[in-house]
């Protein structure tokens, strides 16, 4: 009961086993670590296959950004093509539609110094009106020359803007295809891979 003596022989034998297990449970924690190490970066490995989230929100930001200013380009567009047709059908109906100024009639040869003086008032009329007729006229033609420049150089801008918008778009677009064509290549290699260690 506890107080009997192992020979030198049999201290060895068990000394020998000892080492040998030591072996034993050392190789096979090594073997361990190294499977559960493979295993691990198997499982990290998906970690590489990353969508550039932050990359993808810039580019939708900024192709939302283009969209609204191209947008409130066309709205202004329209209001000024609106302002164009009402200036100009104006100018076409004044143009049309004037009553030109009755040229007095010719005096006389025999005609008196009241009528001569009559007829120069007369022709000093007809000449006021005929200035600030021809005065109007000339504005509202001008008005109408103007709200055409202003419409074609809004339609010039809205063009820029609209290519802009475009090229954003299809930057967005583009990056979105190749952002989930690459993950879907990367995480498919990385599923292969995990699946070979496990096979292993």
């Amino acid at each position: 009961k506890g107080t009997e003596r192992l020979s030198d022989s049999e201290r060895v034998i068990l000394e020998s086993i000892r080492e040998d297990m030591k072996k034993i449970i050392g190789e096979a924690s090594a073997d361990h670590a190294e499977d559960q190490g493979e295993v691990d970066r198997a499982r990290n490995a998906f970690e590489t296959c990353r969508i550039p989230t932050g990359q993808i929100s810039g580019a939708a930001s900024a192709t939302e950004s283009h969209e609204s200013t191209h947008t409130e380009c066309r709205t202004q567009e329209q209001t000024l093509y609106n302002t164009q047709n009402d200036t100009c059908e104006f100018a076409k109906a004044a143009s049309t539609n004037v009553k030109a100024p009755v040229c007095p009639d010719p005096l006389p040869h025999n005609a008196s110094l009241q009528e001569m003086k009559q007829h120069v008032n007369e022709v000093r009329a007809y000449l006021q009106e005929a200035g600030q007729l021809n005065q109007s006229l000339a504005e509202t033609k001008a008005a109408c020359e103007g709200a055409k420049e202003q419409h074609a150089e809004q339609v010039r801008k809205c063009k820029q803007l609209q290519s802009a918008y475009e090229m954003a778009f299809c930057s967005y677009h583009q990056l979105l295809t190749d952002s989930c064509s690459m993950y879907a290549k990367c995480y498919a290699s990385k599923v292969t891979e995990q699946a070979e260690i496990h096979a292993a």
